[in-house]
């Protein structure tokens, strides 16, 4: 986007000519090679490709001492950027890059960093540039051409193409934890209507599957609404793209369901599930991090419309963020399943990228901060800030609620005990939170059961995890499972070993002393979907005809690998892995599993 906001200047064209574009992890010395001929190399710097991008620059430089590289992006916005870079990145562009970029190519090679609205140097530190308010088609990399050599290497290659387009900039809300929280990007602006709708349309045209929308908000305009149904027309006229994936508006739910039912009318199939993003429940901490959730009442009957229309929700929750406690977050999960909020919850470790957002700032003293290398130790392996421990949650208490997560995964979302646990809570009025930490306790102190063994390997690697340290758990040999999370390893253990797990959790469910636990045990069993069952199909239990229907088609799966990376991995958010048991006599749902 900066290049073609450039380009359409005829000084940029009389005296630039764009060589290299580098959007692939390539080998360093490859790429180094390739990019130290220019005379400027600039580099977008983001959370997964920071550490590369600042290798590169250190080898394009002994290349070419004089290539001038500029870098732009959240990564530049780290304290310790000119420590890291001080002898291989010339300049650093803080806030939008258009006009920056632009200025700084007009003044090549004689530049004057003061001059440059949000550029930094080693001695100059100027204010962020203003606000673009509105971005015409002719700075469109997918109007101009820019992508179309791009495209057909991609193609040629057999690979899926993925597009990012952006209908507006900014997010009104400040919440700390964001980036976009900021005060500079506190307004909204939008880019120009007829260019989104052409940018769509030439996605569409070139067969991309999957467009992600880089908007904060989704459907927080009236004009959204225009732009889906312009989606809705092209999927219908040339089969793509296939999915949109976007971070849907957070407090408009009328605006949201519109969308929502539209996909629906249309049977288009666009949205793949509504993300009901929450961060926490936790009265204090939503105060802390400048995050105002809807009222409870409103959520509920909003999820429940979205329920009615077949949309899959799902929520998020960061864990943990300031003032919440191990027993407050616990009580943010099961406040999320009295919303019916149980397809998916996905609970995200607190990383802070930079220090320059707000959580960063007010917090920092009440965090414990280590740098977690989630894929080994290469010098150009990303880093994470990852917060491990807080004022109000120890380390042990971080542990034990990532682990209460992953088992409440496995157990009530991914379905493996979820009837059980809704047959106790109904039987004894407990809370199916309190049931899943029961059973945690359970499986700790009886040591002799296989649960206790791969409860105390989860706790390991997650203790592991949080220090920066990785374990690798050989679930399918010749297969690499290193990006699956850790409750997509325990369900394909529990999946491969389903007997012993199910001896197990009967004895658990015994332990409570409710009645029928042989036919809530063979209820909870027919509701887990398995390979090689064809659904729909029909079980016996004392006398009751009960029907088990599956969300999801059938799906032919070559092996027990390809059927956990579809349910555990793939589809986790989909719902896929959920099933429906109806009575057959009377037609009533006994339960969705």
């Amino acid at each position: 986007m900066l290049w073609c906001y450039a380009i359409k200047h005829k000084e940029i064209q009389d005296k630039f000519i764009l060589d290299q574009i580098a959007y692939l992890k390539e080998d360093l010395e490859e790429q180094a090679q390739l990019l130290s001929r220019s005379d400027i190399v600039a580099m977008s710097t983001y959370l997964w490709n920071y550490n590369y991008q600042t290798q590169l620059a250190q080898r394009i430089k002994k290349l070419n001492p004089k290539c001038f590289i500029v870098a732009g992006g959240p990564g530049v916005e780290a304290s310790d950027f000119w420590i890291k870079n001080y002898n291989s990145i010339d300049i650093k562009l803080h806030g939008e890059g258009e006009e920056s970029f632009l200025s700084l190519l007009l003044q090549f090679p004689n530049i004057d960093a003061t001059s440059i609205p949000g550029a930094h140097t080693r001695t100059t530190s100027n204010n962020l540039p203003e606000r673009i308010k509105n971005l015409d088609s002719s700075t469109s990399p997918y109007l101009t051409g820019f992508y179309d050599s791009l495209v057909d290497d991609i193609i040629a290659k057999g690979n899926i193409i993925q597009a990012i387009i952006q209908t507006n900039r900014g997010c009104p809300y400040h919440c700390s934890f964001c980036e976009s929280g900021d005060d500079y990007k506190n307004k909204i602006f939008e880019l120009d209507f007829q260019r989104i709708c052409d940018e769509f349309t030439w996605c569409a045209k070139n067969k991309v599957e999957y467009i992600m929308l880089a908007d904060d908000n989704f459907g927080i305009l009236p004009r959204d609404v225009e732009l889906f149904k312009h989606v809705i027309d092209l999927k219908k006229t040339y089969g793509y793209p296939q999915i949109l994936e976007t971070y849907l508006a957070k407090n408009s739910h009328s605006r949201v369901l519109e969308i929502a039912e539209l996909d629906t009318q249309h049977q288009t199939n666009l949205i793949k599930g509504i993300t009901v993003a929450l961060q926490s429940l936790n009265t204090m901490t939503l105060e802390a991090i400048e995050r105002y959730n809807v009222d409870e009442t409103k959520a509920k009957n909003y999820v429940n419309r979205l329920n009615q229309i077949g949309k899959s929700t799902y929520s998020e929750l960061i864990w943990p963020l300031p003032y919440e406690t191990y027993d407050s977050f616990i009580a943010g999960i099961n406040q999320l399943m009295e919303m019916k909020l149980d397809n998916w919850v996905g609970v995200y470790p607190l990383n802070i990228f930079g220090d320059q957002v707000g959580i960063y700032k007010n917090f920092i003293k009440d965090f414990k901060i280590f740098k977690n290398n989630p894929q080994g130790t290469s010098s150009t392996v990303e880093e994470i800030n990852m917060v491990n421990a807080t004022t109000w949650a120890t380390e042990q208490e971080v542990i034990n609620g990532h682990v209460f997560y992953f088992w409440t995964v496995v157990l009530v979302y991914f379905g493996f005990g979820r009837y059980a646990i809704n047959q106790i809570s109904k039987d004894l009025s407990m809370s199916k939170t309190q049931i899943i930490q029961d059973f945690i306790t359970y499986i700790e102190n009886k040591t002799e059961l296989i649960l206790h063994q791969w409860h105390k390997k989860i706790q390991n690697y997650t203790e592991n995890w949080l220090k920066g340290q990785h374990n690798q758990f050989d679930i399918f040999e010749n297969y690499d499972t290193s990006m699956w999370l850790l409750y997509a390893y325990l369900a394909c253990w529990i999946y491969q070993n389903k007997p012993h797990f199910d001896k197990e959790l009967t004895q658990f469910v015994q332990d409570k002393k409710i009645n029928d636990v042989s036919a809530i045990m063979l209820i909870n069993d027919a509701g887990v979907v398995a390979k090689d069952r064809k659904y729909p199909y029909t079980i016996q239990v004392k006398g009751q005809t009960l029907q088990i229907e599956k969300k999801h088609p059938d799906e032919i799966f070559e092996s027990d690998y390809d059927f956990c990376h579809f349910y555990y991995h793939q589809k986790r958010k989909n719902g896929w892995h959920r099933t429906r048991i109806i009575d057959v006599t009377t037609n009533m749902i006994v339960d969705n599993i």
